[in-house]
């Protein structure tokens, strides 16, 4: 009995000192993970491999109105939800652009584009956009499409000339099985794209992105060069007589 009793006591006794390590371990340790540095959310650090990009060219969107209000994409889509007639276009009054801490957004044409040198995808853009209109894609990302209109094509075309129209051209011409035609419009799974580039060449209205394929630029021959130094050799070699 007392052999059972004395290993009570010294289970009791290592109980005790665990949880009094425990406490001083706490006080003079800090076991708490380390802050993002300059402030940067934890958010910011997981898309550290993604970039915002604009799903939108709606320069040639028609208007139902001219805005005058305040330069905020919120208050306008509450106004008659907005002066443009495609209800999925980018405003452009720059509230993606008031929330980027990198300077990464201006806007050209009445509508939003991205800096995805600059860009750190922390998706602040992408949460004060009223639209949806932005998305996060991987930086590695080269194809996009910019639109996101969705419903059939025969009234993308009556408000916008340049809206994916659902035409399932990429879809057809894509050998990999990347793009996908739901609700009219087209998308990219960028875990089977190759970054070829034959989406972009067969869509006809142009709103898939590609990458720039370098021309062969033939050197002109310069003709005062070799007169300068042609006067230069002749020169050196009376010199040399």
């Amino acid at each position: 009995m007392s052999v059972f009793i004395n290993m009570l006591f010294a289970f009791a006794v290592m109980c005790l000192f665990g949880l009094l390590f425990g406490a001083l371990y706490s006080l003079f340790v800090d076991t708490t993970d380390a802050e993002p540095e300059d402030g940067e959310s934890a958010q910011n650090c997981k898309n550290s491999g993604l970039r915002a990009f604009v799903r939108c060219r709606g320069t040639e969107s028609e208007k139902r109105y001219t805005y005058s209000g305040a330069n905020d994409c919120l208050a306008a889509s509450l106004l008659a939800d907005g002066p443009k007639k495609c209800e999925y276009a980018c405003l452009g009054l720059g509230s993606c652009v008031a929330v980027c801490k990198n300077g990464a957004i201006d806007i050209s044409g009445g509508v939003a584009v991205v800096d995805g040198d600059k860009c750190d995808g922390c998706g602040a853009c992408e949460s004060a956009c009223p639209r949806g209109v932005i998305q996060m894609i991987p930086k590695t990302a080269v194809e996009a499409v910019q639109c996101r209109s969705q419903g059939p094509g025969s009234a993308t075309r009556k408000i916008c000339d340049v809206g994916c129209i659902g035409c399932f051209a990429c879809v057809k011409n894509c050998k990999y099985g990347a793009i996908t035609v739901d609700a009219g419009i087209a998308s990219i799974d960028y875990e089977k794209c190759t970054q070829c580039g034959e989406c972009a060449e067969v869509c006809p209205r142009g709103i898939i992105t590609a990458p720039a394929k370098p021309e062969e630029v033939e050197e002109e021959f310069d003709e005062s060069e070799y007169f300068r130094l042609s006067a230069e050799e002749a020169e050196q070699e009376t010199q040399v007589e």
